[in-house]
């Protein structure tokens, strides 16, 4: 009797680890999943704070007279400045 009762702890234990093993799979997907939605917030932040910081120097006058002159604008009677 106590050898089956033994057998039959052995099973139930084994058979509940059994059962675990896919519950334990699914959260260590998750939690990579987490990871990777994390990460790429923090990339998409970074993204969105550059893009802000160029936007307020557009919204500037010397801002946007820089851009103009990077593109090749200069003024009316204006002569290119050289260093000697």
């Amino acid at each position: 009797m106590k050898t089956w009762t033994a057998l039959l702890i052995l099973l139930g234990a084994l058979l509940g680890f059994a059962l675990s093993i896919k519950p334990w799979e699914l959260l260590k997907e998750e939690q990579a999943q987490a990871r990777t939605a994390k990460l790429e917030m923090k990339q998409t932040e970074k993204e969105r704070a550059e893009l802000l910081r160029q936007q307020s120097k557009l919204d500037s006058p010397v801002g946007r007279e820089e851009l103009v002159r990077k593109r090749g604008y200069k003024r009316p009677a204006e002569t290119p400045w050289e260093a000697p």
